[in-house]
């Protein structure tokens, strides 16, 4: 695939490990889902619980710090990529129920 190569994806918070994901570039639509194109740079895996090919995302990057991080839970989406540490920094701009989102209340 074009643009994607191989990679081990670890989540810098939880420890979530993937030996071989495909880190997919921005713009850049993943091998088993042609239609789509995240918005941000990606880790994806085939699913395997569906009989058509589909992209399966388990991990991106915060914006701010770098960490590999995934994407429910330990970061959130609001107009970039916030790892769970940098999204509880006083003074960010998440708005109270994406706080909650990331475990802080």
């Amino acid at each position: 695939m074009e643009g994607a190569d191989m990679a081990e994806f670890v989540c810098a918070i939880c420890g979530f490990r993937v030996p071989s994901a495909l880190k997919v570039p921005l713009g850049t639509p993943p091998p088993f889902h042609s239609s789509i194109k995240f918005l941000e740079d990606v880790w994806v895996v085939e699913d395997p619980d569906r009989e058509e090919p589909r992209s399966l995302c388990i991990g991106t990057q915060c914006n701010t710090c770098g960490r590999q991080v995934c994407p429910y839970g330990c970061g959130v989406f609001f107009g970039k990529r916030w790892c769970k540490v940098c999204g509880t920094e006083e003074g960010n701009p998440l708005p109270k129920e994406l706080l909650r989102e990331l475990g802080v209340h």
